[in-house]
């Protein structure tokens, strides 16, 4: 731009000392103008062929080579001037300006890709910015080959994950399938067999449906007490030891009348609802018998989930999605951040190889991808998964049983101060073998901390502790005198 405007000082000085008729000294200016034009050329094609080899920030890596000096030196000052306006943190603050006057990123695309960990490739760049000529760089005169290039990133990329640990492969596998099946990634409810009616040779018989001989599959007869025949719970223990939760009961489904329905319709109850008043429902859980007494008047309300053996995460969903139907995507999400944050807990459980071998346990509890009941060694053990689920969701876990209460809150932040998402009381019942989301009032008394917390925690998040102290304080104080 300087050399242009140069050159166009330089004609209107000519002009202006020049005497004569216009059409006796076009050619001399014809022929200036030419070798300005000629000189600017060749100064844009020098600066195009020298390859620079530093580049400021990761995503203009893929740019070194590719476009001119003069393109990396705006997208610089487009981010740097993106960050002092404040676009990082609100991206309706770009105007857009470098985008639409020179084609090249703004400064709320910058960020853009900066969050998502993303580069800008050759086809984010004008054209009239791409070098002449660089190493590995196809010439502008033929077409670039795309599909080439993404194909020797994939490749790239594979042959590094091969030195990845073979935990780390399993999980990139698991979301390459989903990208690439995603029909098989739904896991939606199987089509239901129609009756196929009355067998001529038996008339007052008829084949059971489908629907049926999944959940007799499930061995689904009497409940331990030998009452209330084909309405009992499973009468296999959830319990994986050491006063730990587990929830999984698939006896949750009741059969009547050669029919299977649920027990429970999952919708907020009121803890005051008697049996009497829902003759058709089963009664409400003893909170009596499951809780401490000083805490019983303070639960609120309750939602009582399908127990088919996802019914702690569907307590996790109901409170963060508001719909325990989400219960897979509680999975999910659970299993990605065990993953990442794998040293940490391998820590958390132990460490050394004692540590590796009980954190793989806890993240093969948690892989279960099919929409049917979960086995037993896929039930939730809330005091392991206490603090991962506090950690992930933001909030504060509170673990309620007969054996064992206790509160687990995140071992890590993000941002300072850290605030709190959910309060996620879950209570679980060990005669039922089921866990049930519960609501507890507002500044109720809370159980004693995970004591793994206070040793593996960050140190931003430590002022959680000093946000509960009084009511755990109560807690105490009541627990002694009961």
């Amino acid at each position: 731009m300087y050399r242009v405007e140069s050159a166009h000082s330089s004609l209107k000085t000519w002009l202006a000392s020049s005497t004569g008729g216009f059409d006796t000294v076009w050619s001399q200016i014809h022929s200036q103008l030419e070798s300005q034009i000629n000189g600017i050329l060749a100064e844009f094609a020098k600066s195009s062929r020298i390859r620079k080899h530093v580049v400021s920030y990761p995503c203009f890596r893929a740019l070194s080579g590719v476009v001119t000096h003069e393109a990396l030196s705006k997208m610089d000052q487009e981010r740097k001037m993106g960050v002092a306006s404040g676009v990082w943190q609100d991206m309706s603050r770009c105007t857009c300006y470098l985008r639409n006057t020179h084609g090249l990123p703004c400064a709320h695309e910058i960020a853009q890709k900066e969050q998502t960990n993303e580069k800008f490739y050759r086809d984010d760049i004008h054209v009239f910015w791409r070098t002449l000529s660089a190493e590995n760089v196809p010439p502008t005169d033929t077409a670039p080959d795309h599909q080439g290039e993404l194909r020797g990133l994939i490749e790239q990329h594979v042959q590094e994950l091969y030195t990845r640990p073979m935990i780390e492969q399993q999980h990139m596998s698991d979301v390459m399938f989903s990208v690439l099946y995603p029909q098989a990634s739904n896991f939606q409810e199987p089509s239901v067999q129609q009756p196929r009616g009355r067998p001529k040779n038996n008339p007052t018989a008829r084949d059971p449906s489908a629907w049926e001989y999944t959940f007799a599959k499930f061995s689904i007869g009497k409940s331990s007490s030998g009452s209330d025949r084909g309405r009992g719970r499973s009468s296999s223990s959830g319990s994986r030891g050491h006063g730990r939760s587990s929830s999984g009961s698939v006896g949750r489904q009741s059969v009547g009348k050669g029919r299977a329905s649920s027990s429970s319709s999952g919708k907020l109850r009121d803890a005051s609802f008697t049996g009497a008043r829902f003759p058709h429902q089963k009664p409400p859980p003893d909170f009596n018998a499951i809780l401490p007494h000083f805490l019983v008047p303070q639960v609120h309300s309750y939602v009582d989930v399908i127990g088919d053996g996802n019914c702690g995460f569907r307590c996790v969903a109901n409170a963060v999605y508001g719909d325990e139907e989400q219960w897979m995507t509680v999975r999910r999400q659970l299993y990605d951040h065990l993953i990442e944050r794998w040293p940490l807990y391998t820590e958390v459980f132990g460490g050394g190889e004692g540590g590796e071998q009980y954190a793989a346990a806890v993240l093969a509890s948690i892989c279960h991808w099919r929409n049917c009941p979960a086995p037993n060694n896929r039930w939730m053990t809330l005091s392991d998964l206490g603090m991962l689920i506090a950690t992930r969701y933001k909030a504060i876990i509170v673990e309620l049983s007969a054996e064992q209460c206790m509160t687990h809150l995140p071992l890590l932040w993000e941002h300072d101060p850290p605030e709190i998402a959910y309060v996620i009381p879950i209570m679980y019942d060990a005669s039922a073998q089921h866990f049930i989301h519960v609501t507890l009032r507002d500044d109720c008394p809370l159980p004693v901390i995970n004591p793994q917390w206070d040793r593996y925690r960050a140190n931003i998040v430590q002022p959680l502790q000093q946000l509960i102290y009084s009511r755990i304080r109560r807690w105490q104080l009541y627990a002694k005198h009961m």
